[in-house]
């Protein structure tokens, strides 16, 4: 089960990409940080390129 929340973390930027909001996070506890620091924005768009990786993208 531990090994799936990193992808799981990652789905936040697909619903906020479709729901055409604005999303950042620099931390999620998924990738062993302290802390989930998501912020999502009524306005703004959140890019979904899974082909990028999301190795820089937590």
């Amino acid at each position: 089960m531990k090994d799936l929340l990193p992808g799981i973390c990652r789905m936040d930027y697909l619903f906020a990409h479709l729901m055409n909001n604005g999303f950042e996070r620099t931390k999620t506890l998924g990738d062993g940080d302290d802390c989930c620091n998501c912020r999502y924005y009524l306005t703004g768009s959140c890019e979904w390129s899974p082909e990028k990786g999301f190795t820089n993208r937590k």
